[in-house]
């Protein structure tokens, strides 16, 4: 920190890949909060600060854990969630390529055990969510189908792990792009009508 009370941003790179270093293996919300939250006022990093931070989370598990699948799936959630939070038009290309990676990884990690633990499986289901909430947020009659399916997939995950504050939240997703759904196909009757 300099006199301002500012921290430099290759300081907070290095304090983060300090922590992951020290990182005992066993939970996964330990390798985000760094690349997350202040460690000072414990307040997550907001817009573009949020999205290069994750950047360089996905450049260190890239260069110093490169076949731990779980580092990755953390690192690229934490990209996931920064971009989500501010979703600009052109961040949409750059989240969904990142959502199908981490649920490409996942895919590899059943294959080879298909018992995951319950930890990697939220991953999964708050990845349909989030690839859910994109859909979404397009407005369109297909956009709230194509969200419809993907909060299906997350509650079903979510039903499977026992995860109900996730099934809370994701039926209400669910609800809200069903009723977008069928409001966008009952306005599409009335000017078939006329």
């Amino acid at each position: 920190r300099g006199g301002s009370g500012l921290a430099h941003f290759p300081c907070i790179v290095e304090y983060a890949k300090q922590k992951n270093e020290q990182w005992d293996g066993e939970d996964l919300g330990d390798l985000s909060a760094p690349w997350r939250d202040c460690p000072v006022c414990k307040q997550e990093y907001q817009n573009e600060l949020a999205v290069e931070l994750a950047n360089e989370f996905i450049a260190f598990a890239d260069e110093k854990y490169p076949q731990d699948r779980r580092m990755h799936i953390v690192a690229l959630y934490r990209k996931l969630d920064a971009l989500g939070d501010q979703l600009h038009p052109h961040q949409k290309e750059e989240a969904e390529p990142i959502a199908h990676r981490i649920l490409s990884i996942i895919q590899q990690m059943k294959t080879a055990d298909p018992t995951l633990p319950k930890e990697i499986l939220r991953y999964e289901g708050d990845t349909y969510n989030n690839l859910g909430c994109l859909a979404f947020k397009e407005r369109t009659k297909e956009s709230a189908k194509i969200a419809m399916e993907h909060f299906e997939k997350c509650r079903d995950i979510f039903e499977e792990i026992r995860y109900t504050t996730g099934v809370a939240v994701v039926e209400s997703n669910f609800a809200a792009a069903k009723s977008r759904y069928a409001g966008i196909r009952d306005e599409e009757e009335v000017l078939k009508q006329n």
